[in-house]
């Protein structure tokens, strides 16, 4: 039979040859004849029993329960139909059972590279998730603390900006599916730098150390021959571009330097772009994927 079942060993034991453990045709242990005394009980191996009680706490254990030697519903409470974690799924009387969907970004990161190739059915530009609670985010870097959900302006909102925009690029190619997503509004408000300074650019920023962002190739000496694009969200519509700081238009950062040395480019209230000196307090509106 295989599987968790010993196979049977011709041995012998006090000059008698014997069948260890003696499992019958069908591969299972036997108890053997009550009227024929030829047929004998199978015996149950020390390793076999061991299996068998090693492969219970094993998955007592899994399921966040401590084996013991003394309780009999072990097995009956790593078992429920409700959505718990680290718990068997059990039907109730009517065959259900309930089951905790992914997060919002867990199912979207399956849907760039869970198969993979990139299922982008059903996302468009402008998409959105709501509800992000950025109040433990400290107030450090020169700016204000993380702002909780505000269901009146949406504040921590962010929006799908473009899929697969830097799909193919880098030294070493990128060939992570990947989706885009910018806040729609301002969440917090910091500085550039503590000075009026853009040397490095945005890579060696304030800004940047404490958003531990990604190094990219926009800034920082190659600019002859940047990735930076026009992120679709943005395209044919100042919308997304006008942001909003506790309901009011305000001005947000951008990554780039200006010409001067102490000065990086921004959006401003009114939706154009001009330059502000690096110390200034402004908005941070990030961009991030999920891949």
């Amino acid at each position: 039979m295989g599987g968790i079942y010993p196979n049977n060993q011709d041995i012998e034991i006090f000059g008698e040859q014997m069948s260890w453990p003696g499992v019958d045709a069908s591969g299972k242990f036997t108890n053997g004849s009550f009227t024929d005394p030829m047929v004998k009980p199978s015996f149950i191996p020390a390793e076999t029993v061991n299996l068998i009680f090693d492969n219970l706490s094993a998955l007592i254990e899994k399921c966040g329960g401590v084996p013991n030697a003394t309780g009999g519903g072990q097995l009956a409470g790593i078992a429920s139909y409700l959505a718990e974690a680290q718990k068997i799924v059990r039907r109730d009387g009517a065959g259900r059972a309930k089951v905790a969907a992914p997060s919002a970004m867990q199912a979207l990161s399956e849907r760039c590279n869970g198969e993979g190739v990139a299922d982008f059915r059903g996302l468009q530009i402008g998409d959105y998730i709501d509800g992000l609670d950025l109040s433990g985010i400290p107030a450090e870097g020169g700016g204000g603390a993380g702002q909780p959900w505000n269901d009146g302006y949406k504040n921590n909102r962010i929006a799908i900006s473009g899929l697969n925009t830097y799909k193919g690029i880098g030294d070493t190619e990128n060939r992570r599916n990947h989706i885009m997503f910018t806040f729609r509004n301002i969440p917090l408000r910091k500085r550039m730098n503590p000075t009026n300074t853009s040397t490095g650019g945005y890579p060696s920023s304030e800004l940047r150390a404490f958003l531990e962002g990604a190094n990219g190739n926009g800034t920082g000496g190659r600019e002859s021959w940047n990735t930076n694009i026009h992120l679709p969200v943005f395209s044919h519509s100042s919308f997304y571009r006008i942001k909003r700081y506790n309901g009011v238009r305000s001005w947000w950062w951008m990554s780039s330097p200006a010409a001067s040395a102490s000065v990086f480019a921004h959006v401003t209230d009114i939706g154009h772009g001009t330059r502000y000196t690096a110390s200034s307090l402004g908005g941070c509106a990030p961009a991030f994927c999920v891949a």
